[in-house]
């Protein structure tokens, strides 16, 4: 697969569609470097690809604005506040002190 098709695969099944067998494929890698890509693998898990398999050692983790979108996605996805703690594995510890992670998931890194 390449960058164009995975784009085209995210934009006609969205959310959900990610397919966890990806990971294992010669190409998976070298698409993951590109930050486009990433972001449509965020939103066909859920955001779930930061908590599992190969992305959730992303260095895209230490990304604000990647992290503030995989929270965003998945905050929809939690039950209540207690849960929100759970937010904190989307990102990278360097983002800790962060007031707008802090501010997107309620509260402070322990």
């Amino acid at each position: 697969m390449n960058k164009t098709e995975l784009m085209q695969y995210a934009e006609e099944n969205g959310p959900g569609s990610y397919n966890w067998e990806w990971e294992e494929e010669s190409w998976f890698e070298e698409l993951t470097e590109d930050k486009d890509v990433v972001m449509a693998m965020l939103k066909m898990s859920d955001a779930l690809c930061f908590l599992e398999g190969s992305l959730q050692t992303s260095e895209f983790k230490k990304h604000k604005d990647m992290v503030l979108y995989a929270i965003e996605i998945y905050r929809a996805f939690i039950s209540d506040e207690e849960e929100a703690y759970q937010l904190w594995d989307l990102s990278d510890e360097s983002l800790a002190d962060d007031q707008d992670i802090v501010n997107a998931i309620g509260m402070a890194r322990d």
